[in-house]
C-alpha cells in the first residue's frame, strides 16, 4: 500500500512538472480560493470568533440593557451587582483622552478604557509588571494601566514608570500596572492604550444619573451559577428598579447572555454580516473547485489515449483512479501552502489598510488584531486544502478512469453531450454573475469615494485649520475663561481672518413629544462659540449667530440648520420657537436658521443642532481658525506660542487642515473599496479561468468536428467564430444577470449604506471588464485548437 502511494505521488510530480504551464494555473486557483478563506476566516476568528484573553472566559456574561444599545448606567450596575448569580460586574466605556507629562506643553491623544475599579478583578487579567487598578492610599493620585503595546511604543518598555506621573484631560495619574501583551480589552478588535478609573474623570452627576447609560457591563457567574439563573435574578432586579424609578427605568429590561456571543445579541445583523462574508468566500472557494474540475476534465480529454492504454496493459479502474486523485491531492496541497501564505498576506494587508485608515479619521491608532498564524487559522487552512482536493478531484478521476475508456479511445472524439455541456456553462455563467455584481459594487463604492472628495460640503474648506486644545486642570467656568482668553488672542494675530471654538458634540433623538403621531427625529449637535458661522462662512438664513448675550446663566438657545427647521416646522417661522432636546433639561429657544452643510462628505446631510459652547462648556475644544493665503507656514508654531501665553494650563494637542480631516473621514471607504476589489478580482479571475477551462474541453472534444469542417473549406477565423459564439453566450447569460444583480446592490447602497448618488457609470465597468477578460480566455484554449494540423487529428481518430 505504501509502495502504490510512493509510485503514485512520484508519477504525480512527473506528470505536473511535465505540465508546468497546467499546474501554475491549478495552483494559482487553489491559492486563490484557499486564501481568501483563510484570511476571511482570521479576521473574522480575531474579531469574533477567538475567547477573550482573560481567566476562564467561558464564565464571563454580558449584562446588557435594552435602553441604548445594551449600555446601562452606573447606579444601575451597583444594583446588579446585587446578583448572588454574578461573583462581580465591571463596567467600561471607550473615549479618546489627551495624555501630557508633566512639564511637557505638548499632548497626545490616546485610545483609552474607563473602566470600574474592580475591571481587572472580575476579568481575572493580571498585570504583566505592577498592579490592576484598585483603591489608593489617601491624598494618593488615582492609579492607570498601561497597555502592553503602549508602554513599550511610548516608554521603552522600562519597569522603572511605576510610579510616575500623567496627565489625562487635565487630571493627575499614577501609573500603578502595564497589562499582559495578549490582552488589548474587552472590545475584539480595539486598542485601548491606556486602562483608567472612570470615577476620577467623569463628573459626579454622570455617575449618580440612571438615565446615563454609557457602560458596557461584563460579570463573572458565581461558582455553580448558570447563565438562565443570572438572567432570573438580574430580570427580577430590574423590574424592581422600573416599579421604582419609573420615569428613568419604566421600559427597560436586562438581559444576560454569555460574552462570546454578546456581540450578535446586541447587533442581530452582524450575523447576517458575518455569514455573507462567509459564505460569498465560500463561493469563491466553491469556483476554483469547479474551475479545476474542468481543467481536470479538458486535461483528461486530451490524455484519453494514455489512460486508455493503461487499461488495456490491465490497470484496475481503481489504481486508475487513485492514480489522477492523487494528481490532485499533490496540486490541492500545493494551492494549500499557496493558499496560506495569500491569506495571511491578504488578511495583514487589508486589517493594516483599514486599521491606517481609522488611525487617519481619530488621530489615534484604535484598532488591533493578532495577525499571528495560529492553531484555528492553519487547521481552517488543511480543512479547506482537504475539502478541495475531494470536491475538484474525485468526480474528474472516477469519470476519466471509466471501464469504457478502452472502447472510447478507439471511436470517433464526439462533441460534449448537451445536458454535460449546459452544466459546465451555468457553472460558469454563475461564476460570471458573482464576479460583475463584486467588481460592480467595488466600481460603485470607489466612484462613491470619488465623487465625496470632490463634492462640496456647503462651505470653502480652504485656508481653514483645527486646533485641538485641552484646559489641564480646569473644568467649567474656569477653562471656559481660559478658552476665551486664547481665542481673543488668536483673532488678533496677524494673518487670522476668522477664529471660533467648537467642542465635541454627537448624534441624538429629541423626544417624541416634539413629533406627535411620527417617529422620533433624529439631529447631530454641535457645540459652537460666536463666530463659527462666520468662520466657516456657512450662511444664517434667518434669526443671528450665537454672540456674547449666550451666556452661562442666560436663557439657553440653539441655532437648527434649514433641513431640521423644515422638518420640525414645516412652511413656518423656526425663530422664536420652543425646541425641546431634553427631557431632564428645559426647552431652548430657537434664534437662527442656518444653511444646511454636510459635516461628512459621504451621505446626506444631517439633521444638525447647534448649541452655544459658552451653555455647555468642557475642559476639551477645538479652535476653527481661517488663515489668509500664505500665512499657513507659521500657523503651528504662533498657535503654540499663544496657548502658552494665554494660561499655563492650555494645552496644544494637534493642529491640521480641516481639508485634511475631511479627507480623512474617507480612509475607511478607501479600505472597503481596496478589500472589494480584491475580492472582484480574485472572482474575475477565477470566472477566466472556468472560462477556459470550459472551452479547452469543448475544443478538444469537437477536434474531429473542427478538422473535419476546416477540410471542407471552412477558414481557421470561422471555426474560431464558432467556438469563441458559444462560450461567449454562455459569458452573455451570466453578464446580465449579474448586471441586473448588480442594479439591485447599488440600489441598496445608494438608500442605506452610504446615501450616495445611483452611478449606472460604475456599474457598468465592471461588465466591460469582464467581456475583455473573458475574450482572451476563450479566445486562447480555441486558437490552440484550430492551430492543430487536421490531418494529424483525423489519422489520429
Amino acid at each position: 500500500m505504501r509502495r502504490r502511494l510512493l509510485l503514485d505521488l512520484r508519477h504525480a510530480f512527473r506528470m505536473l512538472r511535465r505540465n508546468p504551464g497546467f499546474t501554475a494555473v491549478a495552483t494559482l486557483v487553489l491559492a486563490v480560493g484557499i486564501g481568501v478563506n483563510t484570511a476571511s476566516f482570521g479576521l473574522l476568528d480575531a474579531l469574533f470568533l477567538k475567547p477573550l484573553p482573560v481567566h476562564a472566559p467561558d464564565e464571563l456574561v454580558r449584562v446588557a440593557a435594552s435602553a441604548v444599545d445594551g449600555a446601562v448606567s452606573y447606579p444601575d450596575l451597583l444594583d446588579y451587582r446585587q446578583a448572588a448569580s454574578l461573583s462581580g460586574v465591571a463596567a467600561f466605556t471607550a473615549d479618546a483622552l489627551t495624555l501630557r507629562e508633566p512639564g511637557h506643553e505638548q499632548g497626545e491623544p490616546v485610545a483609552a478604557y474607563l473602566v470600574s475599579d474592580d475591571y481587572f478583578d472580575v476579568l481575572g487579567v493580571k498585570a504583566a509588571i505592577g498592579r490592576g487598578l484598585g483603591v489608593t492610599a489617601g491624598g494618593e493620585p488615582p492609579g492607570l494601566v498601561l497597555s502592553h503595546a503602549f508602554w513599550e511604543r511610548r516608554f521603552g518598555g522600562h519597569s522603572g514608570v511605576l510610579g510616575r506621573t500623567l496627565l489625562l484631560d487635565g487630571t493627575t495619574f499614577v501609573i500603578a500596572g502595564v497589562a499582559p501583551p495578549a490582552f488589548t480589552g474587552t472590545m475584539r478588535g480595539g486598542a485601548p492604550q491606556v486602562f483608567v478609573p472612570f470615577s476620577a474623570l467623569m463628573p459626579r452627576e454622570t455617575l449618580t444619573v440612571r438615565n446615563r447609560r454609557m457602560f458596557i457591563a461584563i460579570g463573572r457567574l458565581a461558582p455553580g451559577a448558570s447563565v438562565a439563573t443570572a438572567q432570573a435574578e438580574v430580570g427580577a432586579i430590574a423590574r424592581r428598579l422600573a416599579a421604582m424609578h419609573p420615569d428613568t427605568n419604566q421600559r427597560v429590561s436586562v438581559g444576560v447572555g454569555p460574552e462570546s456571543t454578546a456581540l450578535f445579541r446586541d447587533a442581530p445583523q452582524l450575523a447576517y454580516v458575518v455569514a455573507a462574508v462567509l459564505g460569498t468566500f465560500g463561493l469563491l472557494l466553491v469556483m476554483a473547485c469547479v474551475n479545476l474540475a474542468a481543467l481536470l476534465t479538458a486535461r483528461a480529454t486530451f490524455r484519453q489515449r494514455e489512460i486508455a492504454i493503461r487499461a488495456a496493459q490491465g490497470a484496475p479502474r481503481g489504481a486508475i483512479a487513485a492514480q489522477l486523485f492523487t494528481e490532485s491531492l499533490v496540486l490541492s496541497l500545493l494551492g494549500g501552502l499557496g493558499g496560506l501564505l495569500v491569506g495571511v498576506v491578504a488578511r495583514n494587508l487589508l486589517w493594516r489598510r483599514l486599521q491606517s485608515g481609522v488611525a487617519a479619521q481619530l488621530g489615534l491608532e484604535a484598532l488591533s488584531i493578532d495577525t499571528a498564524v495560529d492553531a484555528r487559522v492553519l487547521l481552517f487552512a488543511i480543512a479547506a486544502t482537504a475539502g478541495s482536493a475531494l470536491l475538484f478531484g474525485l468526480l474528474p478521476a472516477l469519470q476519466a478512469s471509466k471501464p469504457d475508456l478502452y472502447q472510447r479511445g478507439k471511436e470517433d472524439v464526439v462533441s460534449p453531450s448537451p445536458g454535460h455541456l449546459a452544466s459546465l456553462r451555468r457553472l460558469v455563467a454563475a461564476q460570471v454573475t458573482v464576479s460583475v455584481v463584486l467588481l460592480a459594487c467595488a466600481g460603485l463604492l470607489l466612484q462613491i469615494v470619488r465623487n465625496a472628495t470632490a463634492m462640496d460640503l456647503g462651505y470653502p474648506l480652504d485656508h481653514v485649520y483645527l486646533a485641538d486644545v485641552e484646559a489641564t486642570g480646569l473644568a467649567g467656568v474656569q477653562a471656559d475663561a481660559a478658552l476665551a482668553v486664547l481665542l481673543d488672542r488668536v483673532r488678533a494675530l496677524p494673518g487670522i481672518e476668522a477664529a471660533a471654538l467648537t467642542a465635541a458634540g454627537g448624534p441624538g433623538y429629541l423626544p417624541a413629544s416634539m413629533t406627535p403621531g411620527r417617529p422620533q427625529q433624529n439631529y447631530v449637535l454641535s457645540r459652537c462659540g460666536p463666530g463659527y458661522f462666520a468662520a466657516l462662512r456657512i450662511p444664517v438664513l434667518a434669526g443671528r449667530e450665537f454672540d456674547p448675550r449666550d451666556a452661562p446663566g442666560s436663557a439657553p438657545v440653539a441655532i437648527v440648520n434649514a433641513r431640521l427647521a423644515e422638518a420640525l416646522w414645516p412652511g413656518q417661522q423656526a425663530v422664536g420657537r420652543a425646541l425641546k432636546v431634553w427631557d431632564d433639561r428645559p426647552p431652548l429657544t430657537v434664534v437662527g436658521v442656518a444653511k444646511t452643510v454636510r459635516s461628512l462628505p459621504i451621505g446626506p446631510p444631517f439633521y444638525q443642532l447647534y448649541v452655544p459652547l459658552a451653555q455647555d462648556p468642557g475642559a476639551r475644544a477645538t479652535l476653527h481658525v481661517r488663515v489668509a493665503p500664505g500665512q499657513e507656514s507659521s500657523l503651528y508654531a504662533r498657535l503654540s506660542d499663544e496657548v502658552r501665553r494665554a494660561d499655563a494650563a492650555l494645552t496644544l494637542v494637534r493642529v491640521r487642515p480641516l481639508a485634511e480631516w475631511v479627507d480623512s473621514v474617507l480612509s475607511v471607504p478607501r479600505a472597503l473599496v481596496t478589500a472589494l476589489a480584491s475580492l472582484g478580482g480574485a472572482a474575475l479571475f477565477l470566472a477566466a479561468v472556468g472560462l477556459y477551462g470550459v472551452t479547452a474541453y469543448v475544443a478538444g472534444r469537437r477536434g474531429r468536428e473542427c478538422a473535419i469542417r476546416h477540410v471542407l473549406g471552412a477558414t481557421r477565423l470561422s471555426v474560431l467564430l464558432l467556438l469563441v459564439r458559444g462560450a461567449m453566450a454562455t459569458v452573455l447569460v451570466g453578464l446580465v444577470v449579474g448586471f441586473a444583480s448588480s442594479l439591485a446592490v447599488g440600489w441598496l447602497l445608494k438608500s442605506v449604506l452610504l446615501g450616495a448618488a445611483f452611478d449606472p457609470v460604475a456599474l457598468a465597468m465592471a461588465p466591460a471588464a469582464l467581456v475583455a477578460t473573458a475574450l482572451v480566455s476563450v479566445i486562447l484554449p480555441a486558437s490552440r485548437a484550430i492551430s492543430l494540423d487536421p490531418t494529424v487529428v483525423l489519422r489520429d481518430e
